[in-house]
């Protein structure tokens, strides 16, 4: 049962996970402990966010690394280096002398989980009327079905984690969405017969009730908040806006995990009435046009 999103009980729900989470982040700081020799160096190095906050990492040799006579830890204080010169990089007042500098410069996230799918991947997307694909979510915010359609568009389907749920393995998780999309294609086909194709569109209502189903689980990513500045949470930025709250919440992930959201729209397949789509019949000749 979900508890209703209130101020208490999402202080209730994000101090739980600190509960929960405590114990194992101190483990991973005391194997920096166990690692590396220099106590100062050690003290750096010790990851102070919940786990939630980063991607984890594996390797048997990087802690190690840090006792090796030609390896020295130059702490910026979380602002990176003041500036390049020729001969290498200045980290407050002092210059360090490099031969290689390696850039991890990331990428820039598009509008927090606000972002539509036409500007995730930097292209532009009209549907009916040429009502652009980022004028909705910019206007109302993320509003699927099951994160693979949205009203307006007919015949769009996309992938992506926003109103969906996220693998660890994205190859797992685009196959989740292509059984999903094509149930939804086939099905459609099968109904029109083959003197006509369908075009399928997901209702404004069913959209906006999948839509309520995400932004009541919403509250469980509460914590990402609190994060050291990351992609999970905008690099930091804090939203204080009452309707952009709402839009950001609108655009969650299925907050539950893969397996309950498999469950969700396995149910949705399993009735077999393709419940919330509006599938119109186009002729392939002169024929008139039918409506299921």
């Amino acid at each position: 049962m979900l508890d209703p999103a209130s101020p208490e009980s999402i202080e209730r729900l994000v101090t739980g996970f600190h509960i929960l989470d405590l114990p194992n982040m101190e483990g991973v700081r005391s194997r920096v402990d166990q690692f590396v020799k220099d106590p100062a160096t050690a003290e750096k190095l010790k990851p102070w966010y919940p786990s939630w906050c980063k991607r984890p990492t594996f390797s048997d040799t990087y802690l190690p690394l840090f006792n090796e006579p030609n390896v020295h830890l130059v702490d910026t204080d979380g602002k990176g280096p003041s500036r390049a010169t020729k001969r290498g990089l200045v980290v407050g007042d002092k210059e360090y002398p490099v031969d290689v500098v390696v850039l991890s410069t990331g990428f820039q996230l598009a509008n927090l989980r606000a972002g539509s799918p036409a500007s995730r991947i930097g292209v532009k997307v009209f549907g009916r009327n040429g009502y652009s694909l980022d004028d909705k979510w910019d206007t109302v915010g993320a509003a699927t079905l099951h994160g693979y359609l949205t009203n307006g568009f007919p015949n769009l389907f996309f992938s992506g984690s926003s109103q969906a749920t996220i693998t660890g393995n994205n190859t797992m998780m685009l196959n989740f969405i292509a059984q999903h999309v094509t149930y939804m294609i086939s099905e459609a086909k099968r109904r029109a017969g083959s003197d006509k194709r369908p075009i399928i569109e997901v209702t404004r209502e069913a959209e906006e009730a999948h839509t309520a189903e995400i932004v009541r689980r919403a509250p469980y990513f509460a914590a990402i908040a609190g994060c050291t500045p990351g992609y999970f949470n905008g690099h930091g930025v804090v939203v204080t806006d009452p309707k952009e709250k709402q839009k950001a919440a609108r655009g969650a992930t299925w907050s539950e995990g893969t397996r309950s959201f498999l469950k969700y729209i396995g149910d949705w397949r399993e009735a077999g009435t393709l419940e919330g789509l509006e599938i119109t019949l186009r002729p392939t000749l002169d024929t008139p046009r039918a409506r299921l």
